[in-house]
């Protein structure tokens, strides 16, 4: 089963009482990009954009995985 990792992502941020926009704005990066990021809409996410979301997040980037 392929992991749904936008779902995680939104699942970790609002666990964490942060909007979209503020997690969007702490990685220098669009609002619009990050919410395609969140519904898997954006093409080809790199490891580093992912790095960069999981330090946003205060978590780990295996848990944008599970």
């Amino acid at each position: 089963m392929k992991p749904n990792i936008g779902q995680n992502i939104r699942d970790l941020r609002t666990a964490r009482n942060r909007s979209q926009r503020s997690i969007a704005e702490a990685l220098k990066m669009s609002y619009t990009y990050y919410s395609h990021i969140e519904t898997n809409k954006a093409p080809g996410l790199s490891i580093t954009v992912l790095q960069r979301i999981a330090d946003a997040l205060e978590c780990h980037i295996r848990e944008l995985f599970v």
